[in-house]
């Protein structure tokens, strides 16, 4: 529902300097991947974190690395440290109240 990949590219490629040197970089609620795929274009790792299963196939399958997950409990697993950056963009629309407070 958030348009054609090419466009959610273009929308979110004015946050990618923020992460120029931040591998990895973990895209949480990564969807498609179009960020994962600025971020490979740009030479930063990334690590996609999707709690959909069909939509984290598809991310999978343009060959980057990414997880079936919820987002809370993959960030809890991670030791200190050990990202580079977090990236989450339409996302807490899709989050319970309990998580957010």
């Amino acid at each position: 529902f958030r348009g054609a990949e090419a466009d959610v590219k273009e929308k979110l490629r004015v946050y990618l300097p923020s992460f120029a040197d931040c591998s990895p970089v973990a895209d949480l609620g990564c969807g498609r991947g179009e960020f994962l795929d600025l971020l490979r274009e740009a030479g930063v790792e990334g690590i996609g974190v999707e709690s959909n299963p069909e939509l984290a196939a598809i991310v999978r399958a343009k060959g980057h690395r990414a997880v079936c997950e919820d987002l809370v409990a993959f960030l809890a697993e991670q030791q200190p440290e050990s990202l580079g950056g977090i990236f989450c963009a339409h996302v807490i629309e899709h989050l319970p109240a309990e998580v957010l407070l």
